[in-house]
């Protein structure tokens, strides 16, 4: 049976989509990965020689081990950002003479086979190879190699448990911030007694189950969670009694027909994998609080955070309005038969990027505390995204044909990107940045803010027939996006 699963995973992959891409971008993506795979086998092999040489009083192995911790926390952090859930066409098997049990482990397998599993030991095995040659005990190294081995399992299989239950994930965060400040307040020195519990494995070989073990329980309560949701009528009744949650975005709808798309706007970003990463963006305001206490001279200030100034108020602005409307892609077809308003359609969006960039900036203004001339430039920055980048990219969304499956994670997901897309991404942030810059160089500093202010005013001013050329633009390519979101 199992050969039969594999022979149609295979047929599968080579029948996708996935190969119907242009073949430079497939040739790309094919160099991308090669050059990962010999960036972390170069790593694995130069690391004990750097380690040596810097640290020649030190043991390699025993710095290796104290620091391991660190590297476990943040590959589960990793693997809950990037890593997709194994997925398999199991609905016509279910009504086939085949045991779910057979299914279950399918999938399983399916996830411990996966490129995020051999990744990590893609380094680890160089090093472990190194150590062999470099006059190890040759057991000692292959039980160290065999703990690396079951701990990334480990992750592995948490990473699905967080991915299924937000129970798990929070329990998790929870754990790992009284974990965080246990280290931090000298509670307790946590990565110390895991790399002295790797270098006792020498003497203790008995240890070496520990993460196997672990790896053990993890991965079978992978596969009764599998077990348990595989039915074809998974999640039919989970819905049965609705509730009022922040999530419904009620409020939105006494604004009319721009109200009624502004929440749908909102619920397919609260509700969907691709859409959701989204909701960190609110933490970017965060990203910049060094240069609040950093050792930044004020002179030099603000020519040093005009780049974070338009990452904070214009991330928006490349993870999400570079593509639309391919987030509507999949019901797009559906909503083109309805008597929609394309024009109030368009204006919900330019509402909701725009109420983003306010809040960004509302979130940004404790910089104010530094220098009040930061304030004034993320203002500016703010004003330029109203005015000019949201306009302009809703202009450049009329030609937008790419489909996007919003059950795929952001992480190293192309999909959706083109050329277009990715420069008319650069124009909206380059030409407010060169404005300013050229306005600190010859005019000033306020001078400049004013400018760049009166630029997004202008646009605003203008909103009403830039969008309603904007909205005979997608009615007159109605058809030609029609037939690109058809194209997987």
């Amino acid at each position: 049976m199992f050969q039969k699963f594999i022979t149609l995973e295979w047929r599968r992959f080579f029948r996708s989509s996935y190969w119907q891409r242009s073949l430079m971008l497939n040739i790309l993506l094919g160099f991308g990965a090669l050059y990962l795979l010999l960036l972390f086998l170069s790593a694995g092999v130069m690391l004990y020689f750097l380690l040596n040489k810097h640290f020649p009083n030190q043991d390699p192995l025993h710095l290796v081990n104290n620091y391991l911790l660190y590297w476990l926390i943040g590959d589960l952090i990793m693997r809950y950002i990037a890593q997709g859930l194994p997925q398999a066409s199991v609905q016509s098997l279910l009504i086939l003479a085949v045991q779910k049990s057979q299914i279950s482990l399918y999938i399983w397998l399916k996830s411990t086979t996966s490129f995020w599993v051999w990744l990590p030991l893609m380094f680890f095995v160089p090093f472990a190879a190194v150590l062999w040659y470099q006059n190890y005990n040759h057991f000692y190294v292959l039980c160290w190699l065999s703990v690396i081995f079951g701990l990334v399992l480990t992750n592995n299989y948490l990473n699905y448990l967080i991915n299924k239950n937000q129970n798990t994930l929070w329990f998790l965060v929870v754990v790992l911030l009284l974990l965080g400040a246990s280290q931090y307040f000298n509670f307790v020195d946590l990565p110390r007694y895991f790399g002295h519990f790797l270098n006792q494995l020498k003497d203790s070989l008995w240890l070496v189950l520990v993460p196997f073990l672990t790896a053990v329980w993890t991965g079978y309560l992978v596969y009764c969670n599998i077990y348990n949701q595989l039915y074809l009528d998974a999640g039919m009744f989970d819905n049965r009694k609705q509730k009022t949650t922040l999530s419904d975005w009620r409020f939105f709808r006494r604004f009319g027909e721009t109200g009624l798309y502004l929440n749908n706007e909102l619920k397919l970003i609260w509700r969907n994998k691709r859409t959701k990463q989204m909701k960190q963006l609110l933490l970017l305001p965060l990203l910049g609080l060094f240069y609040i206490f950093g050792d930044v001279p004020d002179d030099k200030l603000v020519d040093k955070f005009v780049l974070p100034a338009f990452y904070i108020i214009s991330a928006l602005n490349f993870t999400y309005a570079n593509y639309i409307p391919s987030w509507d892609s999949t019901y797009y077809p559906l909503l083109m038969t309805q008597k929609v308003n394309i024009r109030k359609y368009l204006e919900s969006k330019w509402l909701f990027l725009s109420m983003t960039n306010l809040l960004l900036f509302i979130l940004s203004t404790p910089y104010a505390f530094r220098s009040l001339r930061l304030f004034w430039l993320l203002f500016a920055v703010m004003m330029a995204n109203i005015g000019f980048a949201n306009l302009l990219l809703l202009w450049n969304s009329a030609y937008n044909t790419k489909r996007i499956d919003l059950d795929r994670k952001a992480t190293f997901n192309t999909q959706g990107l083109s050329g277009r897309v990715f420069i008319a991404g650069m124009i909206s942030l380059f030409i407010p940045m060169i404005i300013l810059m050229t306005g600190f160089e010859y005019w000033g500093f306020y001078p400049s803010v004013l400018v760049l202010s009166g630029l997004g005013l202008i646009g605003i001013l203008l909103k009403n027939p830039i969008l309603n050329y904007i909205s005979r633009l997608y009615l007159k390519r109605k058809y030609q996006t029609l037939q690109g979101f058809k194209q997987e």
